[in-house]
C-alpha cells in the first residue's frame, strides 16, 4: 500500500495542463502556400520569396524541430513564427527545448502574450519573454515561470523570434533559433523518494510523505 500511495503522489506532478500547444514537438509539416514547408498549427512569414521558418532535422523529442531565422528585407529582418491558443487563465509555467546560434549584436527569443479580445481592440493582459544572446550548441531545457495573476483574457499567443525589431529591421544572417517540445504547466524534475521508514497521509486533499518520527507530531 505504501508503494501505491507514493505513486499517487507523483501523478499530479507528471500531469500536463489541458492548454496544449499545437504541434508541440513539430513533427507535422505541410506545404500550405505551395512554395515551402511550414509547421502545422503555426503561422510563419514563409512565401515565394521568404523562408524564415524551416524544418530542423535535429530534435530533443522525436525527429524534427522548428528553426526560425531572419530574412533579407531592406536590412536583415526579424524572423517570426507564432501560434494562438484559447485560454482564460495563466498556467504556472511554460517549457521548451532550444538550440541557438546568435550573431553579433543580435538576439533570439520566445514571447508569450495573453490577450483580452472581448472589446473593440485587443488588450494585452500579461506577457513573459525569454531571450538570449548566447549560443546553445546542444539542446537545452528552458522553463519560464509565469505570474499567477487573474486578468480577463481569451487567448495566448506564442512567438518564436530571431533578430531584433527596428524601423528597418535588423539582425545578423548568422542567427537562428530552433525550438522543440513546447508545453504549458511542465512537470518539474522530481528527486527519487525512498519508501523505507516513510508513511503517506492524505488529509484535506493533500498528500504528505513523512518520516516515522514526524507522525507523533503531525496534527491533521
Amino acid at each position: 500500500m505504501k508503494t501505491l500511495l507514493l505513486s499517487l503522489l507523483i501523478l499530479p506532478f507528471a500531469a500536463l495542463s489541458q492548454l496544449e500547444v499545437p504541434n508541440h514537438s513539430f513533427e507535422e509539416w505541410e506545404i500550405a502556400n505551395t512554395w515551402n514547408y511550414t509547421p502545422v498549427g503555426w503561422l510563419t512569414q514563409n512565401n515565394q520569396l521568404i523562408e524564415s521558418t524551416t524544418m530542423d532535422s535535429t530534435s530533443c523529442d522525436g525527429n524534427k524541430s522548428m528553426k526560425v531565422s531572419g530574412w533579407q528585407g531592406i536590412e536583415w529582418a526579424m524572423g517570426i513564427a507564432h501560434t494562438t491558443i484559447a485560454t482564460d487563465a495563466i498556467p504556472p509555467n511554460f517549457g521548451f527545448c532550444v538550440k541557438t546560434n546568435v550573431g553579433e549584436l543580435d538576439t533570439v527569443s520566445v514571447r508569450l502574450s495573453f490577450w483580452n479580445t472581448g472589446g473593440e481592440q485587443p488588450l494585452l493582459a500579461y506577457e513573459s519573454i525569454w531571450s538570449t544572446t548566447d549560443n546553445f550548441a546542444d539542446w537545452t531545457n528552458i522553463i519560464m515561470p509565469l505570474d499567477q495573476i487573474e486578468p480577463v483574457m481569451h487567448e495566448v499567443r506564442i512567438e518564436v523570434r530571431c533578430g531584433y525589431m527596428s524601423p528597418l529591421g535588423g539582425g545578423s544572417p548568422e542567427s537562428w533559433i530552433s525550438v522543440d517540445n513546447m508545453g504549458f504547466d511542465v512537470a518539474q524534475s522530481i528527486a527519487p523518494i525512498s519508501a523505507e521508514n516513510l508513511d503517506v497521509i492524505i488529509a484535506n486533499n493533500i498528500i504528505r510523505v513523512i518520516s516515522e518520527q514526524q507522525i507523533d507530531r503531525l496534527t491533521l
